[in-house]
């Protein structure tokens, strides 16, 4: 590389074409400098691994659908709650300070829940990733499925209103016509008796 400085012991350090220099930050790491992004492979055709793209913040993982097979479809209500269900929990890796907080499930925890990824100590951002889209797709048909429920019973809610509105009215005239009929029979009681 150019312009790469290793000023710790054990550091490697790799820098790009970049008249800037790069240098280690601490012992025993690795700092890499490429402004044209990264990709990692981990097959011989390279259609499955990771990126890094120019300028980006976040690693992305190949996901085309031309290198992947034996699809299946996912039930999102089971996965609704198996996430539901899933230990969560705030922690901190035994190798960093305790003051350094993180939160997820165990790999543990995940893989019995799941079944998915590699092995139970480690959990891989594209599991994680279709487990929460698919949760997300459960919670959405659970809202709509109970959004139904109450258009459904506002309806049937409205129509009773309806019909109640329409049967006090009656009650209004019926009585407004006994009044009348009262006074009619209070007047004839009153003016005959004169």
């Amino acid at each position: 590389g150019r312009r790469a400085k290793a000023r710790h012991t054990g550091a490697f350090v790799w820098g790009d074409s970049t008249d800037a220099d790069i240098t280690s930050v601490a012992p025993d790491s690795v700092t890499l400098r490429a402004s044209g992004g990264y990709r990692l492979f981990s097959n011989s055709n390279a259609t499955t691994g990771v990126a890094l793209p120019t300028g980006a913040g976040s690693w992305y993982t190949f996901s085309d659908r031309n290198g992947k097979e034996n699809f299946a479809p996912v039930d999102v209500d089971t996965v609704l709650a198996k996430v539901v269900a899933l230990p969560i929990a705030t922690w901190n890796y035994k190798s960093q300070d305790p003051g350094i907080r993180h939160m997820g499930p165990t790999a543990q925890d995940f893989k019995a829940a799941f079944g998915l990824g590699e092995s139970d100590t480690g959990i891989a951002t594209i599991d994680a990733d279709g487990v929460a889209l698919a949760a997300i797709q459960g919670l959405n048909r659970k809202l709509e499925a109970q959004s139904s429920k109450l258009e459904a019973r506002s309806a049937e809610l409205e129509v009773r209103s309806r019909e109640l509105e329409q049967k006090n009215a009656a009650l209004e005239r019926q009585v407004a016509e006994l009044k009348a009929l009262v006074q009619a029979l209070a007047d004839k009681v009153n003016g005959g008796g004169q």
